[in-house]
């Protein structure tokens, strides 16, 4: 008995791309498949092999929905040549029950019924399927393709294995789709090596715009007011002992003083801080709590904002008042670079900020440079 993993894309070789995203289910819906061959012990006789039991191992991130068995009954001529033909439809198939709701736990191939305790032996109902037969000229083999589906919970998996620790797609490493088989005291184990999806991120670039009276006109801040000027970016509402992922001083870049956070992600909530103000101006009385988000992930906005012209949009959740789209008309930026601008207000002048919790949407100037481009994203698992 052999156990190999399959190589759905026919390059040769196993590797993360072997597992089937399921794209009509979802973004984090996978398929593994793997084959169990077994020859004949008996080249004159008929063979019954024993039970064959499968066991699917993948990593605590992942939940496997359904397990599929198909059958062939293969023919490998004397020659060398195969010729290897599935049933159209599976042998069995089984999908997650609250009656059976863990499909990890050993099976058996010829019906998918869940083992428990001992292994069976002399199962009649399957005696005939398990029976290989020989024939002239060849030898039979009996052929198992055994499909593993799951949903994977990617932020689980980051966490349990980093990237960089698994990536050696020709030995069964922690992190990988595992599969093993055992038929008698013959053991048998294929794995796929597991690649999460590259994450789309975005940085973002942040100014400072000031204000003067009451009717909101604005003035520019003179470069040396601003020098000093830090903000903190949290990943987690900021308190007690929580740090900030970014915390820095504004500098000078292309020509404007600006604080920048790279490797933003999307759909992630964030808090931002004004912790030292220019000269003359009041720190931000409120943090700014936000989402960077796909425009197309919007079902409505405030007006009659279209969001087809733009891949990326920042969501003000608390703080609305405080901020506004950023000024990149002329920035000679990447295309994953989110401009915003937060307002300056001297001493005794504050806006009318509408209160906490209201939600809105900003979309002009915090766009992506190049808007419509998008980030890639690798369908792999």
């Amino acid at each position: 008995m052999e156990k190999q993993p399959v190589d759905m894309n026919d390059d040769g070789e196993i590797t993360a791309e072997d597992i089937v995203d399921n794209e009509s289910d979802s973004d984090t819906t996978y398929t593994a498949a793997y084959d169990i061959t077994i020859n004949s012990a008996d080249l004159l006789n008929p063979y019954v092999y024993p039970e064959v039991v499968d066991t699917p191992q993948l990593p605590d991130a992942a939940t496997i929905t359904k397990i599929r068995v198909d059958y062939a009954d293969q023919n490998v001529a004397k020659t060398g040549n195969s010729q290897q033909q599935f049933s159209r439809a599976p042998l069995c198939e089984v999908s997650r029950t609250p009656q059976r709701d863990d499909l990890s736990q050993p099976f058996y191939v010829t019906d998918c019924a869940a083992v428990d305790g001992n292994v069976r032996e002399n199962h009649q109902p399957t005696q005939a399927l398990r029976t290989i037969r020989p024939g002239q000229g060849s030898d039979f083999a009996h052929v198992y393709r055994v499909s593993v589906t799951y949903e994977m919970n990617w932020e689980a998996y980051r966490e349990e294995f980093p990237i960089g620790e698994d990536v050696d797609p020709e030995t069964c490493a922690a992190g990988d789709a595992v599969n093993s088989a055992r038929m008698g005291t013959t053991d048998s184990t294929g794995c796929i090596p597991i690649v999460p999806p590259e994450d789309e991120r975005v940085s973002l670039v942040l100014d400072k715009y000031g204000n003067i009276g009451t009717d909101g006109a604005q003035q520019a801040i003179p470069d040396e007011q601003l020098a000093g000027t830090t903000f903190a970016l949290y990943d987690q509402a900021p308190g007690e002992g929580v740090e900030p992922i970014y915390q820095a001083e504004m500098t000078r870049e292309n020509g404007n003083y600006s604080f920048r956070a790279e490797n933003l992600e999307i759909g992630k909530d964030y808090w931002l801080v004004e912790v030292q103000s220019p000269q003359g101006y009041m720190l931000l009385p409120k943090q700014v709590q936000f989402q960077i988000v796909k425009s197309d992930s919007l079902e409505s906005g405030p007006g009659e904002a279209d969001f087809t012209s733009v891949d990326y949009v920042v969501v003000v959740q608390d703080g609305f008042g405080f901020v506004e789209p950023g000024e990149d008309a002329s920035r000679p930026e990447g295309e994953d670079t989110i401009f915003l601008a937060v307002a300056n207000y001297r001493q005794g002048e504050l806006p009318n900020t509408g209160g906490s919790g209201v939600t809105w949407v900003l979309l002009l100037g915090m766009v992506l440079v190049g808007a419509g481009a998008g980030v890639a994203r690798r369908r792999v698992a």
